[in-house]
């Protein structure tokens, strides 16, 4: 585990005692002490990077330090388990995802937290944007060539994922089972291995983040068919969705902040102004770019309702798709 502390910045602080009176006095103090931000990811990736870019912006706006704890393991499980037994007074956050917040529930038989029950949604911040890739030898041009490859010679293709229940597998279950085509899977322990076997066509496509392949792409090294996200990707704007292409398949990855369920309402509507605003950022907007993510700021409001729909969706693929973690 690490933790770096974000130097404070920009506002004064709030005042150094907390009030324990009326909940509209404790909000009107909050925060009075440095908040921890829990990354149950390993330093370095991605979602670490994101969080750690809203979390300097956030420390600006709040005038007090954001600690950012590494606890990587168990598909995320392990730190967001932390969060999800932390005090319910906002001054622990955690970032989650598709996997901590909604698959795990639907994946893990005795998964030691409730997604729902144990958190509360601050904000969602960001998709990461998706590819359907080919590798070159594969004889297709288009994702309608690839389904009619597949079906006129079922089991011919194999798709490489970056793990069993991640979301490029079960992207590519919602692919199949809207498609019908017959393609075996093949799961990996992470992107590296998973890119280099794509490369060498000992698997022949994958639904992976663009960030993993976009180098690859660009150099011709791997085809791309289509994007799976509500939105082409940006920085690949020619690029069709799969919905565009008439597949009702919207699937891609995104980061939100929660806090534990419990929490003052006002200080949890404060948190999601707060990182609302910091996502309006054009600074914080570019450096997550440069990362590779897109923008999609809901607020705590609108993150209930996406988290709702996103929960229904990927337990309705499981069960049908009868996918499993063995």
């Amino acid at each position: 585990m690490s933790a770096i502390s974000i130097t404070r910045r920009g506002l004064a602080g709030l005042g150094a005692a907390a009030l324990f009176g009326a909940p509209s006095a404790w909000s009107q103090s909050f925060p009075s002490r440095p908040i921890r931000l829990i990354v149950p990811y390993p330093p370095g990736g991605p979602t670490d990077l994101a969080a750690r870019l809203v979390a300097q912006g956030l420390a600006q706006r709040l005038g007090q330090n954001i600690v950012v704890e590494n606890r990587a393991g168990g598909n995320g499980v392990v730190g967001t388990d932390a969060a999800a037994k932390a005090p319910a007074d906002g001054f622990t956050i955690t970032v989650g995802n598709n996997q901590t917040h909604v698959t795990n529930k639907a994946l893990i038989a005795n998964l030691p937290y409730d997604p729902t029950r144990d958190f509360v949604p601050l904000a969602v911040m960001v998709t990461i944007p998706a590819v359907l890739v080919v590798h070159p030898a594969v004889p297709v041009q288009s994702v309608a060539e690839l389904i009619a490859l597949a079906k006129a010679q079922p089991g011919l293709l194999s798709y490489g994922s970056t793990g069993n229940g991640s979301a490029s597998h079960l992207t590519a279950e919602l692919f199949r089972l809207r498609t019908g085509v017959a393609i075996e899977h093949v799961p990996y322990r992470g992107t590296a291995q998973l890119t280099t076997d794509l490369l060498s066509n000992r698997v022949q496509l994958s639904f992976a983040t663009l960030p993993s392949v976009l180098q690859q792409v660009q150099a011709g090294s791997l085809r791309v068919l289509a994007a799976t996200g509500r939105a082409r990707a940006p920085q690949l704007p020619e690029v069709k969705t799969l919905s565009e292409l008439g597949i009702p398949v919207e699937a891609e990855s995104w980061l939100a902040l929660f806090t534990r369920a419990g929490t003052a309402p006002e200080i949890t509507a404060r948190l999601s102004r707060e990182i609302m605003a910091v996502l309006d950022d054009r600074q914080i907007q570019e450096g997550l770019a440069q990362v590779g993510f897109a923008m999609l700021p809901l607020g705590e409001g609108e993150a209930r309702g996406f988290l709702q729909a996103e929960t229904l969706k990927w337990n309705s693929v499981v069960a049908e798709a009868k996918v499993t973690l063995d």
